[in-house]
């Protein structure tokens, strides 16, 4: 089961195009959504999650209307911290405010979810994480975490999308990035998640992406895609790119041999599945791919197979983000011995 859908938002309208994906997402999974802003610390005003014994992360009060709010003080703020003055105090309570109101006027703008609200305090990528591995902490329950891949920068402001592309590559749980480059953003009738372009390279870190999509998305009334990108090396002595196997199987034999295998056993559960193998760079395909097929989501691992003859997809997934015209989704596999 999907436990919540974990929207951070930075007070941007940039940062607010995930905000639909993320409705689209509740609405599809029955998950609660969770609104969230990370108030940082001032260089004045010390964080009292500094400590190496982390308090966990308390849930906030449940109203009548249904929607959670914070207290009042962000998480992780304690009028008794050593080094308080009443002028942090009022600067911290000042911050929680503004941060409150915002989260308020997001929220009043939902009402075919069900919405919770937090503000916390801390580093953006340690207090998302932090909340992610909570909601997580139920077997067999996990939550999504949907951002934008830019929010608002400037001084004394984090840029979202470093924080997006460092809390993929930690998060413990699948994480949508939604590119913001949008001039609005969509409304929920244009969201399209039943469709679904799964990149994979062969490997069974790759593969880790399949088990998120099945529990996100089901079966019923979703189309997949699944591709796989070859590069052809080009041998230094004959000029030919048509490396081959100990089999006598060319690189595009293996994919597609690949692809085949894992398509029928996809529609043995019940999916509507294509596959193509693509020759040329694993990112400009697969984006170009995802253009062509006009799909909802791109889905993909953090990381697949690395080596001479095998692209990281830990790159690729970055490469995509860069240029992706659509949603992307990214799951990072277990580590292995």
């Amino acid at each position: 089961m999907v436990s919540s859908i974990i929207v951070p938002l930075d007070q941007s309208h940039v940062a607010e195009c995930a905000v639909p994906y993320a409705r689209a997402l509740a609405r599809r999974t029955g998950a609660p959504l969770t609104l969230v802003s990370v108030v940082e610390p001032s260089e004045s005003l010390p964080d009292p999650r500094d400590s190496e014994d982390l308090p966990p992360i308390e849930e906030p009060p449940v109203t009548s209307a249904g929607r959670q709010y914070s207290a009042s003080l962000p998480i992780g703020m304690n009028p008794g911290d050593p080094g308080m003055t009443e002028e942090d105090l009022e600067e911290a309570t000042s911050a929680l405010r503004e941060a409150e109101h915002y989260l308020t006027y997001v929220s009043d703008s939902i009402r075919d979810v069900h919405v919770e609200k937090m503000v916390v305090h801390g580093s953006p990528i340690s207090e998302i994480l932090r909340m992610a591995e909570h909601r997580g902490s139920d077997p067999g329950d996990q939550p999504v975490i949907v951002m934008a891949s830019h929010g608002r920068s400037g001084l004394g402001r984090v840029l979202l999308g470093s924080v997006a592309l460092k809390v993929a590559e930690q998060s413990p749980c699948p994480m949508f990035v939604v590119r913001a480059i949008q001039t609005r953003p969509p409304s929920l009738d244009e969201i399209d998640m039943g469709h679904v372009l799964v990149a994979l390279d062969g490997s069974d870190f790759s593969e880790e992406v399949l088990e998120p999509v099945r529990r996100l998305f089901g079966h019923d009334k979703t189309r997949l895609h699944l591709v796989r990108v070859v590069e052809l090396d080009r041998n230094w002595v004959t000029g030919s790119a048509d490396a081959r196997d100990a089999d006598g199987r060319s690189d595009r034999d293996v994919a597609e041999q690949y692809l085949s295998n894992m398509a029928d056993r996809l529609r043995a559960r019940g999916y509507s599945v294509e596959w193509d193998v693509v020759e040329g760079k694993p990112a400009d395909r697969i984006n170009s791919i995802a253009g062509d097929l006009d799909v909802g989501v791109v889905a993909m691992a953090t990381h697949g197979h690395s080596g001479l003859k095998r692209f990281a997809i830990g790159s690729v997934a970055e490469d995509v983000l860069q240029k992706a015209t659509r949603p992307l989704m990214l799951v990072r596999p277990h580590e292995r011995d």
